[in-house]
This record gives structure tokens, sequence and C-alpha cells, in this order.
């Protein structure tokens, strides 16, 4: 009699038991020896021996004869009527192998549960089964007969130190289990690091040849020169220099020769906002993909906006697989804090890696950095990984004291002072920035500002601190006949792209396009986006986003009279954002210092950041349940995004046709939805659709301007 571990259905083909255990033990074996370079030797035969019992007796349960009548295909059933874990978890828990248990326990929904302590009775009596001994006993023989093997082999194991470890494991073994199911396993293109270091010197030298000769170019030209030759000794590292220096290449070639040197197995570039993130994977697709290879294999995207040419492709990326990986903060942390089955099963990639973070201070909200420190350090300490944090801010959140009760691994700095010091001088003479009281005006009506803005040089850039506000005042300049473009998250991505691509022609100073115009934005064009403006207007809201919104302006020095405007306003139609107060208040007490340099803003920084970490009294509950493998309760706690906010689908046609019944490609649902409070929603009068977390709005109530504040203000 055949035995089956899966039937056929839903593009799948029906594979036997015995070949189905034998290859989902063999890729978790794969998997772990991966780790092999990076890892201790005791910890990797812990590890190989915890994955390889796991994997053996994962579906011990699919031997009952109710669920076998099942997947031979005697009867129908939308599932198995047994639980196929339970007879592996307990034959396993019996004999004390509880960390195997608890990944075969977790290798379906719900995943990963709250575990408290490792070992204790609690702990086991989670994963408890019913299951008779004489019943279990029957299908233990089965199996052993029908896969030829026994327990024998394997040592006994009861806990592991950290967490991040089980969910290591359990992220092997799911992609074993799921890669054997779809009777594929993507392999990625191989690393060739050297070769995509000559890649970049020559994407360097023909980008060299481009551009005109200016002070600002030779300053990056230096920044590739110190990344270059910066000792590779060192895994934790940081990079400050100024917005609009380079420092996407200049990190780049660093980390580079240091995968080449450590035989990395990936490198991940983390950023802080999707929109950003196609800017950052086209350069890098133009700089390191090698003749004859596809740019999406080699420089893969993943997040949840990425399109793809060919599935494999988009595999390669949400696998984690391609060389390089770029992607958002959201998708990297959240994978290390779920207890999620299909969410870790790329997670298993990561160790032996090195990862770029790209404006690190707009990645995180400060109550997660924490939790987030701890994990950096233990995927530096326990799993090989080497990081870089890049920032036009200098935000060293690992200076404060808090953060040394986690952990004093030094983190090094990249650049030697001297440059530094000639980054600072280079910044104060692109344009004005001034920190002195007067410099700082305040209007009480909207049109006061919109007269200072139109007397400036054009191109301008204004920033608001809210989308609101945004909205608000963009609709007035367009009402009063100014040439003026908007761009928030009250608008789709679908929009935002659109006007993106708009506002890099207008720019292009070959386009001949009118300098007499101007853009109004929220903090979203803060990190990544490659503008440069002639003038810009900008709410004061902290010394950190005024320097993030000054590499806005000038960019490249290809402008002679240039400046940066910090103001406040009383018009009602401008709100604040009361999360922000702290930082207003620290950016005064600078203000009030008349200087601005490296060393101020570093100053301002860190103190902006010690007086939060004071007022929310900076929580550990959520570090506190990681360390006592509470995963159910950190996969809840752990979001970046306001997850308050629902998504809102404006664009009608789909919502008509969702209504239908009909299928509509996520991607087209993404890209023409928005995030919005569920009282703004109602006030909209948006609806939910059946049976999805998804909602819609009325026609009329958005257009590609003013995106859903339409209606609002």
């Amino acid at each position: 009699m055949t035995l089956w571990a899966h039937s056929q259905g839903r593009g799948r083909l029906a594979q036997v038991y015995k070949e189905h255990v034998q290859q989902t033990q063999l890729g978790v074996r794969e998997n772990i020896q991966c780790w092999r370079p990076f890892i201790s030797k005791e910890k990797f035969n812990d590890y190989l021996n915890i994955g390889e019992s796991a994997s053996a007796y994962h579906d011990v349960g699919k031997l009952d004869p109710a669920n076998q009548e099942i997947l031979n295909g005697n009867r129908k059933a939308r599932k198995l009527p047994i639980d196929h874990r339970d007879a592996g978890v307990e034959f396993l828990l019996k004999r004390n192998q509880v960390e195997s248990a608890l990944l075969v326990y977790a290798h379906h929904k719900p995943g990963l549960p709250n575990m408290r302590v490792y070992g204790s009775l609690k702990a086991q009596k989670c994963m408890r089964s019913k299951i008779p001994d004489v019943q279990l006993e029957k299908l233990i023989s089965l199996h052993e007969k029908t896969v030829d093997q026994n327990l024998n082999g394997y040592q006994q194991n009861s806990c592991l130190p950290h967490a991040i470890s089980t969910r290591m494991l359990l992220s092997c073994l799911v992609d074993a289990d799921y890669g054997s199911t779809a009777g594929n396993q993507s392999i990625g293109p191989s690393t060739r690091w050297n070769e995509r270091i000559q890649s970049l010197y020559k994407y360097i030298n023909l980008l060299e040849k481009r551009q005109v000769q200016s002070q600002r170019n030779q300053v990056r030209k230096r920044l590739f020169m110190y990344c270059e030759k910066a000792s590779l000794d060192y895994p934790m590292e940081y990079c400050d220099s100024p917005v609009g220096t380079g420092k996407t290449t200049a990190v780049m070639i660093h980390m580079l020769k240091k995968a080449d040197q450590y035989h990395f197995r990936h490198i991940f570039v983390v950023l802080p906002y999707t929109n950003i993130i196609s800017q950052t994977v086209r350069i890098l697709r133009e700089a390191l993909v090698l003749p004859g290879e596809n740019p999406e294999a080699v420089v893969a995207e993943n997040h949840h906006q990425a399109d793809f040419e060919k599935n494999e492709y988009r595999q390669l990326s949400v696998e984690w697989k391609a060389p390089i990986i770029v992607t958002t903060a959201v998708q990297f942390f959240e994978t290390l804090a779920s207890s999620i089955p299909h969410k870790l099963r790329k997670l298993h990639e990561l160790p032996g890696s090195g990862v770029i973070f790209d404006e690190f201070h707009a990645s995180l909200p400060i109550s997660l950095i924490n939790i987030s420190w701890y994990w950096i350090s233990q995927l530096q300490v326990e799993w090989g990984c080497q990081f870089c944090f890049c920032s036009g801010t200098a935000f060293r959140f690992w200076e404060n004291p808090l953060f040394h009760k986690i952990s004093c691994i030094p983190v090094h700095p990249l650049l030697p002072n001297d440059f530094v010091h000639v980054l600072d001088l280079e910044e104060k003479n692109r344009f004005s920035l001034k920190l002195e009281e007067k410099d700082f005006p305040h209007f009480q009506h909207a049109e006061e500002l919109i007269q200072c803005v139109v007397g400036a040089p054009g191109p301008r850039l204004i920033v608001t601190e809210t989308v609101r506000s945004a909205a608000f005042l963009a609709k007035i300049m367009r009402e009063k006949g100014y040439n003026v473009l908007h761009l928030s998250t009250a608008l789709t991505p679908a929009d935002r792209g659109k006007i993106i691509e708009e506002v890099q022609k207008r720019l292009n100073l070959n386009y001949h396009y009118t300098q007499d115009w101007t853009l109004v934005a929220t903090s979203c064009i803060e990190c990544g986006v490659d503008f440069s403006f002639r003038s810009g207007f900008c709410e004061k809201r902290s010394l950190s986003s005024y320097l993030q919104i000054s590499g806005r302006v000038n960019r490249n020095g290809e402008y002679a009279d240039t400046s940066l405007v910090c103001f406040t306003i009383s018009d009602p139609g401008f709100t604040q954002n009361r999360i922000f107060n702290t930082s207003r208040e620290v950016f005064d007490q600078f203000i009030k210092l008349g200087e601005l340099g490296s060393q101020t803003i570093t100053e301002s920084v860190t103190k902006e950041f010690n007086e939060l970490c004071k007022k929310i009294d900076l929580p550990f509950a959520l570090l506190y349940k990681e360390c006592a493998e509470a995963f159910e309760d950190v996969n809840r706690g752990f979001h970046i995004i306001d997850d308050s906010k629902v998504t809102v689908l404006v664009d009608v046609n789909l919502s008509n046709r969702l209504e239908r019944g009909e299928n509509v490609n996520w991607r087209e649902l993404q890209k023409n939805s928005v995030r919005m409070y569920m009282n703004v929603l109602n006030r909209l009068s948006g609806k939910a659709l059946e049976e999805r977390e998804l909602y819609v709005l009325p026609a009329g109530n958005y257009d590609s301007f003013l995106g859903y504040m339409k209606k609002i203000i």
C-alpha cells in the first residue's frame, strides 16, 4: 500500500510519504549546512541535530488511517480530520526533544506559541495532544519502516539560549517542507563578489566621466575612496555622511570587499520607505549586474509593491535567495519578529550576510529600537552577520546608556574624523543653513507663507509636517494660479510614482522646463529620493528632519544662490503632530547656539533621542517577552507601520470588479490604495469589502492631485 504525504490539487502534484520526508530532511540539512562557516562548531552540531529530528518526524500524523483515506483520494475533505502535527510532537516530547517538537508543532498555522520557559511543564503542555500511546507507537513504527530510520541517531535536546535560534530553525524546516511540496527549490545566481567589485569600479569611472567638475562631486569621489580603503576588520560600523554624497555606492564597495573576504551569502540593503527602493535598485543593477545575468535575479526588490517579469525572480526575492536584496525595514525586522511559518520561511538566508541600514533613524519608531538592537547584536555575535549604519544625521542610538544593558558591541566609524570635518564644511558651503532665531520666520496665515515661497527662486520645495497641511497648502496655491505639484501619502503609490517621475523630469536641467514651480510634500520626501531644488521651505520639526530636507536643496551644487527656510505657522489649515513636540523643543535649544556643524548635529540627535526615551519611559516589555520566548506576543507587538490605519481602495473600477467577484491582481490593489485612519474613512463614507481586509471609497472622494484629502480640506 502506498502511503501519501500530499494529494494532488491546487497546482500541486501528489507526493508519497517517504519521498516527502527524505526531501524535507535533505532540504533542512542543506539549509543548516550553509551556516557552518559562520557559527560555532558546537552550535552547528546542535542545530543540525534539532533540524534533522524535526524534519524526520514532522508529518508522522499523516500516516493515520483517517488521514490516508483523504490523501489517497478515497474520500474528499477540505482538511485532514486528524491534526498531522500531534503524533510527531508527542513522540519528540516523550524523548525530551523539546526544541524539535516545537518546530514540528509550529511548521503550520498558527505557528510558534508563547513558550515562556523552555523545558517547563507549562511549555510542554501547550503542545501536548491526547493521542493514545498505543496509536502513537503504531504510527512511529509505520514511519520508521517506511522511511527506514529511527531516532537512535539523534541526541536529546532541551533548550536553546535565544528565541531567534528557534525562528532560524523553523525557517529551515518550513522552507524545506514547502519546497518539497511544490516540487522545486529556488536557487539564486552565484555571488561572484570579486567580479561585482570590478563592475562597480567601472560604473563609478563611467559616472565620473559624465559628471561636471564640482566641489560636490569631488566630495563624492573622496567618500568612495575612503570607504574603498576602509578596514575590513570591524563587524559593526557606521557611516555619517550628508544626504546626496553618494553613500549608496560608497558603502556598497566597502560591503562588497567584506563579502569577498568573509564569503558572505548575501548583502542586504535595508531602507526606511518603499517609495525610495526603486531608485536604489536601479543604481545597484546598473552597477553590479554582470554580462549575461538577469538584473531581477541579482539585485532583488523585496517589498509588497515589487513587480517582476517572471515568477521565478519573484521567488528569489521573497525567499531572500538573490546575492543582493533591497528591502524595507518593515520586511526585515517584522520577519525577525514573526511567529508565522510562511513569513519566517526566508529567515534562514540571513546568517553570514552583510547588512546596510540606510537612514536607520527613519526606519523604526523609538519604542522598537531596543528589541531591534538586541536582534542585530545577536545576528552579529551568534550568526556571523556584519552591519553598517548609514545616516546623514549621526544617529548613534547605541551610545545611549539604556542600550548598553542590551549590548555593548562597539560600532566603529567608517570614515576618519578629518574627512568628516571636510564633509561638514562642504555642507555649510553648499547653501545657507542658519541656526539663528531671526532666521526662523513665523507666519500667521497661509497667504503670507505663499508670498514668501513664490518670492524665492525656483524650483521650490515646501515640506509640511502633516498630510493635511500639505494638501491644504497645495490646494490654495493651485487655486491662486501657481504652478504646483503635491506629494504625500494621501496619494496612492501609483499616483506618487507619477508625481516623482514628473518632478525628476522637471528638475533635469536638459529638459528646459520653467523653474517657476513648487512641490508641496510631506516627510516622505526626506529619505532617499534624489531631488535637487533651488529653494527649500520646511515646518520646524527637528534638526535631523531639517538636515534631511536640506539634502533635497542644491543636492549636486548646481545652483549659485540657494537657501532653506525653516518656519512656523498659525493658520488653522495647518495641523501639527504632537509626537514631535520633544523634537521641536530640542531643536529650539540648538537654535540658540547659532552654530551648525557635525558635532552640533550629533549632539542634537543624541539629545533628542535621549529626551524621547525619558518621556516615553522606553518600554522593554517586548524585549522581555522575546527573552521569555513569548513568540505570539512579540509577533503581535512588533509593528513598524501604524496598524491603527486601514487599507482603502480608491479605484472605483477595481472595487466594482471585486464586488462582482472577479479576480484582481493584488499588485493592482496595492498600487491603487491608500492608508488612512478609520475615523477619516467613516467621514468619507467608506465601506468594507466582505471577507477582505480592504475598504473602498465612494466615487468622487479621491483625485490624483489631493488624494483622499480632496473632500476633507
